[in-house]
């Protein structure tokens, strides 16, 4: 086979691909409702289709700004994920319908997550990733039967998870095995080690409580969730070998980008969250005393109206994918503070009219009571007939609609001698002179 028939071939087989991918897209949109409606995903059939959307190492991104989905196929059949467009789908569109479906939640996401990481907020959009994947596939794969355990399957064998171990992802995947209850190992591939690796069975029973507990309240969930991944960070930041699929994930990490999000300089109160483990909705056990007054007072403390820092501000805004410089960042962080301060322009209000206000109206026909009709002026050039009346203004007759209709003409004139200007649809005109018509007089059914 020539070259040129090897890349006729290869680019058929794109082509074909992405028209699976494309007849996929309406089933995936009935997985979480038959009426959600979203504009159709934009199907990269290369990198640099996809390097121009702003796809850099994963294969799929969303934002918020158009409500935009964009696929990189080619890395899509790089891992062997080419048959499962409605799993992939279904799961971006979650990201628009449950989590985080808008720029605010997503920025208020992040900065409860960078609270939740001392020393390690650079961490924050990936871990902010990988909770908001867990809340998705959840429903995906309970509720809706697909198939996104495979889809992991599949990342594992990637070249990315044979080369070293990454204590993040191990985690990670032992989370799915629980909420799933998969045979162990059959996600993770490591079963023995020390440091944060000891405790990987619990903080993974934990970690798949927490997104059961908090599925329906998942913003409160986020920060205990940064804290159980704290020191599976620390162990893979001393891992320099350390390697996972994850970057293929990382589909929200721009999300908000071109989006204006509000609401977002005020510390929340609950910003910094318990471990997993401390939490009783999450372990089913009460805690020790002293331990809840030291969490309200906590709480407590946080809740006096504190603001963020300009510098955290700006962290946050690029972390969620909003590029500014300095200057700009302050304008808009300075604007934000002022807003709930600004002073309404003085208004005074005016009465109420109590007379009754003419609205809709509703043509008048032959047979309907002559005392309904209501005379409404315009003016309507139309074709006339002028007739002098002996001892007054002329009289301009207009028949528009049933002309010809006796019955309607006999109608007309006695509308005109009981002082009403249309009948049956035949408007009058009433001038001043004969030689000088005045305005049209209409007649309709006053409401």
């Amino acid at each position: 086979m020539s070259l040129l028939d090897l890349l006729k071939t290869k680019n058929t087989q794109k082509q074909q691909l992405a028209e699976r991918w494309r007849q996929a897209w309406p089933q995936a949109l009935e997985a979480w409702s038959k009426y959600t409606r979203l504009r159709d995903p934009l199907l990269c059939t290369n990198r640099a289709e996809a390097a121009k959307e702003g796809l850099t190492g994963t294969f799929a991104k969303i934002y918020l700004r158009d409500q935009r989905i964009v696929i990189d196929l080619e890395t899509v059949a790089k891992l062997g994920l080419g048959d499962y467009a409605v799993e992939i789908l279904a799961h971006e569109i979650g990201h628009h319908v449950l989590a985080p479906a808008n720029a605010t939640d997503h920025f208020r996401l992040l900065a409860r997550v960078r609270r939740n990481l001392p020393m390690l907020e650079q961490h924050a959009p990936v871990v902010v990733v990988l909770y908001l994947d867990l809340l998705v596939n959840d429903r995906l794969q309970r509720r809706c039967a697909m198939r996104m355990a495979d889809i992991y399957r599949h990342m594992a064998a990637s070249p990315e998870a044979q080369q070293g171990s990454n204590a993040v992802w191990d985690l990670y995947m032992r989370i799915y095995e629980n909420l799933w209850q998969l045979e162990p190992g059959s996600l993770s591939s490591r079963e023995k080690g020390g440091g944060a690796n000891t405790d990987i069975k619990m903080d993974a029973w934990l970690g798949a409580r927490l997104v059961r507990v908090y599925a329906d309240d998942w913003l409160a969930g986020a920060g205990r969730f940064a804290t159980l991944l704290v020191p599976y960070l620390v162990e893979d930041n001393k891992n320099s070998k350390a390697q996972s699929p994850i970057p293929y994930l990382l589909d929200t990490t721009d999300a908000v980008a071109g989006c204006d999000p509000a609401g977002g300089i005020d510390i929340e109160p609950d910003e910094v969250a318990p471990h997993p483990s401390e939490d009783p909705a999450i372990t089913g056990m009460e805690l020790e005393e002293g331990t809840q007054e030291g969490s309200q007072q906590q709480v407590v403390y946080l809740s006096q109206g504190q603001a963020r820092e300009p510098f955290e501000y700006g962290e946050i805004l690029r972390a969620v994918g909003i590029k500014l410089d300095d200057h700009e960042t302050a304008a808009r962080y300075y604007r934000e503070r002022a807003l709930p301060h600004l002073v309404p322009f003085p208004t005074r209000p005016a009465p109420e009219s109590t007379e009754p206000q003419l609205e809709g109206l509703e043509p008048w026909e032959i047979g309907d009571p002559l005392d309904e009709l209501d005379v409404v002026e315009g003016a309507r050039p139309r074709d006339r007939e002028h007739a002098v009346g002996a001892d007054g203004p002329a009289l301009v007759v207009d028949l528009v609609g049933r002309q010809g209709d006796v019955l309607a003409l006999q109608a007309l004139v006695r509308a005109l001698r009981a002082g009403v200007g249309h009948a049956g649809g035949a408007y009058v005109q009433r001038g001043a002179g004969a030689h000088q018509p005045a305005a049209v007089v209409g007649a309709a059914r006053a409401h």
